[in-house]
């Protein structure tokens, strides 16, 4: 593989982060020795440089440079120089960087972390998959596939890795594509794709819509959810739960079209379940459609009104209009009706903390734990 390269200047005006996916990540000062030029450069030990997993979404495992097996991670864990990761089947994780960057692995993702040749900053040998970038240094940051290398002067972008051919998606900033056969910049709002002996080449592209994996989807069925790749048995193929169940866990791991075919398919087993429009409702807001997401929402209630599911779906839909009052009282409401639902009263917390009743959401956020000790 190439070594990488980054732009020295800036040629396109960046466009404002949009991006849900990632929260604000304080910046971590990062601070290593150079040295002279043609010396070799030992590895970082995990106290010179190490990178954190703050969010881990079903199985993802690391192999350490120390050890030949394979060690599932949770948050907390970090990673160090020559670690290589996995992301198994719908599961996804976010990785914050030394600099406050953030990595938002896909599932199906395999990446290793390589000495750079500089010993400074952040070299990723990106396998297979996709990660999706904010970065805080885009100096720091740079990747390496089988068909093109990334160097970046932005902030915002995926980078995805295929059988047959590297694409790199930018929002903000600007990403040059590089290898053997040519060079590209590619610039906000654009699309490049390189395969094998093929120059990099972009052109306009829509990459919110590429980025839709990083979506974060709001948590409104309670109790246990079948696995997002769960096969339904005799029974639970013609009813409507299990597919609703299925697509709540898949939109959990960001698999927006396999939980959107699963309501489909629930709708058609009961057109009348209110948990079809009410998940639909979740993702219109995810998607910042907040008219529909209300309209949805909405229809949900009309269909069971004594329901904590369609209350909550509908406080979502209610706060992303700016009506944080209404969504007050719809999740109070949901509480009212099933005073065992945790998910219910996890929302009520949060709400009750965006409208500064800091007591009353400790309150609501200890019964939360109490009724489900797992809920994060």
């Amino acid at each position: 593989m190439a070594e990488l390269q980054r732009p020295t200047k800036r040629q396109h005006p960046a466009r404002s982060l949009s991006c849900r996916a990632f929260r604000a990540l304080p910046l971590a000062a990062a601070l290593v020795s150079s040295l002279h030029a043609g010396v070799v450069l030992a590895a970082r030990s995990c106290d010179d440089w190490h990178a954190t997993f703050t969010s881990v979404e079903g199985s993802v495992e690391v192999q350490r440079q120390s050890a030949g097996g394979w060690i599932p991670v949770t948050r907390g864990d970090v990673l160090c120089t020559d670690d290589t990761v996995r992301v198994l089947r719908s599961a996804r994780a976010l990785v914050e960087l030394p600099d406050g960057s953030a990595l938002r692995l896909d599932e199906n993702t395999s990446f290793r972390l390589p000495e750079p040749k500089s010993g400074i900053g952040t070299l990723i040998d990106l396998i297979r998959g996709a990660i999706h970038v904010i970065s805080r240094d885009p100096r720091s940051l740079s990747f390496r596939t089988p068909f093109m290398n990334a160097g970046l002067e932005g902030t915002e972008f995926d980078i995805r890795v295929g059988d047959a051919e590297t694409t790199v998606a930018v929002l903000e900033g600007q990403v040059l594509a590089t290898n053997s056969s040519g060079v590209e910049h590619v610039p906000s709002g654009y699309v490049a794709t390189a395969g094998e002996h093929e120059a990099p080449r972009s052109a306009p592209g829509e990459p919110v819509a590429l980025m839709r994996w990083t979506s974060h989807y709001a948590e409104i069925i309670d109790g246990p959810l079948p696995a997002p790749d769960a096969e339904p048995n005799a029974t639970e193929s013609s009813r409507a739960q299990f597919f609703t169940a299925r697509a709540a866990a898949r939109l959990a791991t960001g698999r927006l079209a396999a939980a959107e075919n699963d309501l489909s398919t629930a709708l058609r087993l009961a057109p009348s379940d209110a948990a079809v429009p009410a998940l639909r409702s979740v993702i219109e807001v995810a998607r910042g459609r907040p008219e529909e997401a209300m309209r949805l929402a909405s229809s949900a209630v009309a269909l069971d009104s004594e329901a904590a599911t369609p209350l909550i779906a509908l406080s979502y839909a209610q706060q992303a209009s700016a009506e944080n009052e209404d969504a007050l009282r719809s999740t109070e409401h949901a509480v009212e009706l099933d005073g065992t639902n945790a998910t219910a009263w996890s929302r009520l917390a949060e709400l009750r903390l965006a409208t500064g009743n800091f007591d009353g959401a400790m309150a609501a956020a200890n019964r939360a734990k109490l009724l489900r000790p797992t809920l994060g």
